[in-house]
């Protein structure tokens, strides 16, 4: 049986902002072809985690290497991110078919002309998504579930092997949560890695194959199973009762 590789390494990693500590020495392997959902309380650092990884903010100490030894520079090819709703101009002038679109050129690079091959294969990512009779549609017309879905699929078309979604189920029906699951999930069995940070902990445990826990440092990071009855949990969460 062969051993998963590791396509991300994380090595004592912290990270300040506005000079307040919010990750700390954190030590963490991720595994190819692995969905791991991270979860915590607000303000725990899970968006800086994902920023961090993919070089939105800086570390003051650490080092991240992807699939071996490649730094971020060299890995960034290879890489998606689908950021968080609020970070997102949802009334810019373009069309959802465009929107998609965009993602083809971390592929093939910025000011390439796309051809009728990229076109079909947009095409092809919204259907993935439930939405390629909405091609033509004002990415302002759609709802919140159906603008996040047009997102996933923007980042599909990257066609990379690690995807980073930051609370990609924010502002969604269940319907919609449901279908990116399950998307999600496809994208985990044909290979692809994904991080995601979570805050539904009974979706987390339908899903995920790893959970990393966090609060400003990394207190657990195992199944499901485990950490989800871990007394880390309480700690994490602030001795809330309920949590699952």
């Amino acid at each position: 049986m062969n051993t998963p590789s590791i396509v991300l390494e994380i090595k004592n990693l912290s990270v300040r902002y506005s000079g307040a500590p919010v990750l700390s020495d954190i030590d963490v392997k991720i595994e190819s072809g692995s969905l791991v959902c991270i979860i915590g309380p607000n303000g725990s650092g899970k968006s800086t985690l994902i920023k961090t990884a993919i070089g939105l903010m800086e570390p003051i100490r650490g080092q991240i290497t992807y699939f071996g030894n490649q730094t971020l520079k060299e890995a960034r090819s290879k890489l998606s991110y689908l950021p968080q709703r609020e970070g997102i101009d949802w009334d810019f002038p373009i069309n959802v078919i465009e929107m998609v679109l965009m993602g083809a050129y971390k592929r093939v690079g910025l000011g390439r002309r796309l051809n009728k091959a990229e076109r079909e294969k947009a095409l092809y990512f919204l259907e993935r998504v439930g939405l390629k009779d909405f091609a033509k549609r004002h990415i302002a017309e759609l709802s919140g579930g159906q603008q996040q879905r047009v997102f996933l699929a923007r980042a599909l078309m990257t066609e990379a092997d690690i995807y980073f979604l930051d609370e990609p189920f924010a502002a969604v029906d269940i319907v919609t949560e449901y279908m990116i699951l399950e998307l999600l999930k496809t994208l985990r069995d044909e290979g692809k890695t994904l991080l995601i940070s979570h805050h539904d902990l009974h979706s987390v445990q339908r899903t995920a194959d790893k959970v990393l826990l966090l609060n400003r440092e990394l207190l657990a990071f195992d199944t499901p199973e485990v950490v989800l009855k871990s007394p880390l949990m309480q700690k994490a969460y602030g001795g809330m009762r309920g949590l699952l």
